[in-house]
């Protein structure tokens, strides 16, 4: 295997990253693009639910643009996060034990809707800000 290729992407020394890589570095804050936590950074700034060091990590240009971005995606993302259940059981479409009737089961299948249409999307306008700010290319091993 070439040593000036990605292990996880194959992306060449120079190139970027395929979106999702678990190797390519955030633009923002230099971590695991796939790990960070810049994008719920951002959502709580939008929110208003982020403290002023978390504001602080963006400039207020990308902060404006994160909005633009977003547009009304941040309605049913407060939607999901306002609700009685945990995002990881949304994403593992995993009813918690104490939903236990046809209602709240129903309840938990539209919320959990939402959930996944509004992640999906904001990955999108999340990888289109990424490009914007700048990727980071691959580096190549040798050169680390």
């Amino acid at each position: 295997m070439d040593t000036n290729a990605c292990v996880d992407c194959l992306a060449l020394e120079g190139q970027i990253h395929r979106w999702g890589c678990d190797i390519e570095e955030c633009p923002f804050c230099g971590d695991q693009l796939m790990f960070c936590n810049c994008v719920n950074n951002l959502m709580d700034i939008v929110l208003n639910r982020a403290d002023a060091n978390v504001v602080n990590l963006f400039t207020a240009t990308e902060r404006e643009r994160w909005v633009e971005l977003i547009g009304d995606l941040r309605f049913q993302w407060e939607e999901v996060l306002d609700s009685p259940y945990d995002i990881m059981d949304m994403y593992f479409d995993s009813p918690p034990d104490w939903c236990n009737t046809y209602e709240q089961f129903e309840e938990f299948k539209k919320i959990s809707q939402t959930f996944m249409d509004t992640d999906e999307a904001l990955d999108y306008k999340w990888e289109e800000l990424c490009n914007e700010k700048g990727r980071i290319p691959f580096k190549g091993y040798d050169s680390e």
